[in-house]
């Protein structure tokens, strides 16, 4: 099964957990979960 979504935009704009970079290239071929969540949503 292949899933595949196309980016609306692109993840280097995106904070990272840690404060470091994200490379998209870096990613390809890989599973990428990215998680959104709001602080204000206690089920979030």
């Amino acid at each position: 099964m292949t899933l595949t979504a196309e980016l609306r935009q692109t993840l280097e704009a995106l904070p990272h957990l840690h404060g470091r970079k994200v490379k998209e290239a870096g990613l390809h071929g890989n599973v990428v979960l990215v998680s959104f969540f709001a602080s204000w949503c206690p089920p979030c």
